[in-house]
């Protein structure tokens, strides 16, 4: 067996570095938009070193609006998802969401940025705080604002360097963008 697997693995060592790991902890929960805004009270977490993940069920029928959603840590007991327009209970919105906090957290740095409707930018940099990207993850959520398009982007993110990172917009015709995202970098 040893063939296939490396002896850290076999042995379970960290093939990461000791110090055991980075989570401290992870809760999560499914709960309903039924309005424009929703308060979900958490567990409490140190929004200095937690990050919120999260998906939606959409119904296409609805129209580009709906998938509108956004969600953030309000503080240390509340997280918060929001919908541009909501359309009655045909538009309620289930979201199946995660707070992961981490241990060993030198940083996290979160920011949105605004893309405007058919820019033909095909990509932006962000300036950083300066950090060392071999200990940093990058976690993008996007948000699409009020605009009707048929041309929808793919977004994608990326850590350029220690001091800049890269959101890169795979179509040049596409609705105005509010894009959120969150950069942790462990010690």
């Amino acid at each position: 067996m040893e063939g296939l697997l490396s002896s850290n693995l076999l042995s379970k060592a960290s093939i990461f570095g000791s110090g055991g790991s980075n989570i401290k902890s992870i809760q999560g929960g499914t709960t309903t938009l039924t309005s424009t805004s929703l308060d979900v009270a958490i567990s409490s977490v140190d929004p200095n070193s937690s990050v919120l993940l999260f998906g939606f069920k959409g119904n296409l029928g609805l129209g580009y609006k709906y998938f509108e959603t956004k969600g953030k840590i309000v503080d240390a007991t509340t997280i918060n998802f929001s919908i541009y327009q909501y359309y009655g209970a045909a538009g309620d919105v289930p979201i199946y969401w995660q707070v992961i906090e981490f241990n060993n957290v030198k940083s996290i740095q979160k920011g949105d940025y605004s893309l405007a409707y058919n820019t033909g930018v095909s990509s932006v940099d962000i300036s950083v705080t300066s950090l060392n990207v071999n200990k940093a993850i990058l976690l993008p959520v996007s948000k699409r604002l009020n605009q009707d398009s048929t041309n929808e982007p793919m977004i994608t993110y990326a850590i350029k360097d220690s001091q800049n990172i890269t959101i890169y917009k795979w179509h040049t015709s596409c609705p105005a963008l509010a894009l959120h995202w969150q950069l942790v970098e462990f010690k």
